[in-house]
């Protein structure tokens, strides 16, 4: 998972391809499985509905039968979260937790 989040920071900073690259890796989006994931170059966006909010994560995802992982950039927070799982569990539930758990510590005044 750690080596998730290092390769994704250094892909947005555009130290894996150029910024424009990066950028074209977004631009046309096609939908996938549901009406919240969409696939792009490379990359997959994620709508998550977040109680009032409508979240956008950049990552990507993947798995086979017992295990699967997401690793995920929250424009609107700032935060990358990436989950690996050795079983069937939903990563992408987990990461939007972890985000959820990041932001509200976030907005606790001391923090």
């Amino acid at each position: 998972a750690v080596d998730m989040i290092r390769f994704w920071a250094a892909l947005l900073e555009g130290r894996i391809v150029s910024p424009e690259t990066r950028d074209s890796m977004f631009e046309t989006l096609y939908p996938m499985f549901d009406e919240t994931s969409f696939y792009g170059l490379g990359t997959m966006v994620f709508e998550i509905a977040d109680g009032r909010n409508r979240l956008l994560l950049l990552g990507q995802s993947g798995g086979a039968p017992g295990a699967n992982a997401i690793v995920a950039y929250s424009p609107s927070d700032r935060i990358i979260v990436a989950v690996a799982i050795n079983s069937d569990a939903p990563a992408p539930a987990v990461a939007n937790l972890m985000l959820r758990t990041a932001r509200d510590q976030a907005s606790q005044p001391g923090q």
